[in-house]
This record gives structure tokens, sequence and C-alpha cells, in this order.
């Protein structure tokens, strides 16, 4: 398994890497934030084309995404992920309190807690982790 270097400079076992995707700065850097304090490796994206550039890259546990974007939305976004070879579980997030059809299993709906972004994050990555 890779190695990663954490804020104290000690390598440790490579932590889990979750990208955020959301055209708004604040609730951007408040999944980053809440994500980081519970020990993921947080990538951030402001749009679904600067996340599928990273998602291609490879190695992305999971994505979080907002729905509503500009130049490439969360859910197109979620449908190329899909069609990757290694593609990550996405987890969608919208202010919708109606989930479009065909988003995939895993929604948040805005305004969520922190606790609710670190259990679903949790449980995720835990299946990912044992399958």
């Amino acid at each position: 398994m890779p190695k990663a270097v954490v804020g104290d400079g000690i390598d440790k076992e490579a932590r889990r890497i979750v990208l955020v995707v959301d055209d708004e700065p604040i609730v951007r850097n408040f999944m980053k934030r809440v994500l980081a304090g519970e020990g993921y490796n947080v990538l951030s994206a402001t749009n679904g084309r600067e996340a599928l550039a990273l998602v291609e890259v490879g190695a992305i546990d999971l994505v979080v995404t907002d729905i509503m974007m500009p130049e490439l939305d969360g859910l197109k976004l979620g449908a190329r992920i899909s069609q990757l070879p290694l593609a990550p579980p996405v987890v969608y997030v919208s202010a919708s309190d109606h989930p479009p059809a065909g988003m995939g299993k895993w929604y948040l709906q805005k305004p969520f807690s922190a606790a609710d972004l670190i259990r679903m994050a949790g449980e995720i990555l835990s299946r990912s982790k044992s399958s």
C-alpha cells in the first residue's frame, strides 16, 4: 500500500482519498474541513470537469459532489465516473428534498450536518475497503 506523509511529517499508511466537488466555496470548505478532521486525505474541485480530471488520474476512494454546478453538473459527473474501470462511489449533495432519478443510492440533502457527512463517508468507505 502506498505511503503518505501526514501533518506531523511521519510516514503512515496512506489515508483514504475523498474528492469534494462544489462550486460554492463555503460548502466545499466545510466538507473539506470535516473530512480532513476525520483523517481523510481530501482533494477538492469547483466543478465537474475539474473533478473528472482528478478521478481519471486515479486513487480517489470516494467522490462527494453537488448536483447543480456549472460546466459539468454532478449527475453528468457521476455518469462519467461510473464508466471508469476503477470507479469510486459517488455521494450526491443537493438542496432538493426530492433526489433526481438515476443518481445512485447515496444522497445528502443540504443543509447537512458534519455528523451526517462523516457517517455516510465512513459507511461507504468501510464497505469499499472490505470488498
